[in-house]
């Protein structure tokens, strides 16, 4: 994320769906709520732009949790079942930094964000648990690697969405930002139930916002942890 702003990746993301859709003249779309997916993981955060010049890592493997519903899909063909998912998103992550020059005891930041998830090469089945999940190849081993790619396929996603930052420095006054935030990341089923499926996810994220003397600040995290998705 060093060479490419966040509305880059945001317009070279929207490119490559739009060419996707057109060049898919069998899509079928369907709308409506068939999952709700839970997150928990370890965030671990890092001052960037005007921040960094105040503050250093602080305390790492601060909490990160989160929902997320999809309700919008877009099947490519009948062939197949990856296709896109759109999810609706509310989650909250912390994070602490050390304050560079020890006139503090550094600073706490709470991360609250709504947006919606993409799901660009989403598993139909997985997401809206119809039909099956395991591949039909006669070569036993051929199908475990087509279903070992296609849930990684299907564990990609990108959030995009705004964040109310709390920056909390003791004793000085709190200070609260409205923050874009973008992220990206893979979130594979490990196990598919008739009524829940677990997750791995890992992904990588980055809140940015203007202060008041139009300076950039922005903090990036990576994520580990886990999700557990229940069918409704």
């Amino acid at each position: 994320m060093k060479n490419l702003s966040v509305s880059s990746y945001r317009q070279l993301f929207l490119s490559m769906l739009c060419m996707i859709l057109i060049t898919n003249t069998d899509a079928q779309s369907k709308i409506g709520i068939k999952k709700i997916n839970v997150w928990a993981d370890f965030a671990f955060a890092s001052p960037k732009n005007e921040l960094k010049n105040y503050y250093g890592l602080g305390n790492a493997m601060q909490l990160y949790y989160g929902v997320d519903v999809p309700f919008a899909f877009v099947q490519y063909n009948k062939k197949t079942n990856l296709g896109l998912s759109i999810a609706g998103f509310l989650d909250h992550e912390k994070a602490n930094f050390s304050s560079n020059n020890f006139t503090t005891d550094g600073l706490d930041a709470k991360l609250t964000s709504v947006g919606v998830r993409v799901r660009p090469l989403a598993n139909m089945t997985i997401h809206t648990h119809k039909g099956n999940v395991e591949p039909t190849q006669l070569n036993v081993e051929v199908a475990e690697l087509s279903n070992i790619f296609t849930k990684v396929l299907s564990g990609l996603y990108f959030d995009f969405g705004a964040t109310h930052a709390a920056l909390i420095e003791k004793p000085t006054p709190d200070v609260f930002r409205t923050a874009t935030m973008f992220s990206y990341g893979c979130a594979p089923a490990l196990a598919i139930g008739k009524k829940t499926t677990f997750y791995i996810d890992l992904g990588i994220r980055k809140y940015s916002w203007t202060n008041s003397l139009n300076t950039k600040s922005s903090i990036g995290s990576f994520h580990v942890g886990f999700g557990l998705g229940f069918n409704l």
